[in-house]
């Protein structure tokens, strides 16, 4: 019997190291700044478009949001820029831009010292940066 317990002690430290090695979208290290932008944009509610200065991830930003197609896109702007996270995709035809999608969160960076975060879209969040002169 105890050499049966040995057996599913190493089949269950299998499965565990397995389980860690596996990539998946939860386990990613996202810059503090964008994992503090997505989870504010997952929750954030219409409110006021007045800037607002706060610390996101460590990072000093000025934040403003905006109701778009039912959605609310969350805008941060930095006097210095923000790191690009690990599989950020490039965006064609612009030097600098780059999207992630986390979760049902869209992230667009237009150039370095800017974010748009929501649950819609990435064309709706590039249409909004072009929009706001962010570009």
């Amino acid at each position: 019997m105890a050499r049966g317990c040995g057996r599913d002690h190493v089949l269950i430290a299998a499965v565990v190291t397995a389980a860690l090695l596996t990539p998946n979208q939860s386990t990613r290290h996202d810059p503090a700044v964008v994992t503090a932008l997505v989870d504010l944009a997952a929750r954030s509610a219409p409110g006021r478009t007045d800037p607002a200065s706060t610390r996101l991830g460590g990072q000093e930003v000025v934040l403003r949001r905006y109701l778009v197609e039912g959605g609310t896109v969350v805008v941060a702007t930095s006097a210095h820029a923000f790191p690009t996270p690990v599989g950020a995709q490039p965006r064609p035809g612009t030097a600098m831009a780059w999207t992630i999608s986390r979760d049902a969160v869209t992230v667009y960076c237009p150039h370095s010292r800017v974010l748009l975060a929501g649950p819609i879209p990435v064309g709706t969040l590039v249409a909004l940066g072009e929009q706001l002169h962010l570009g």
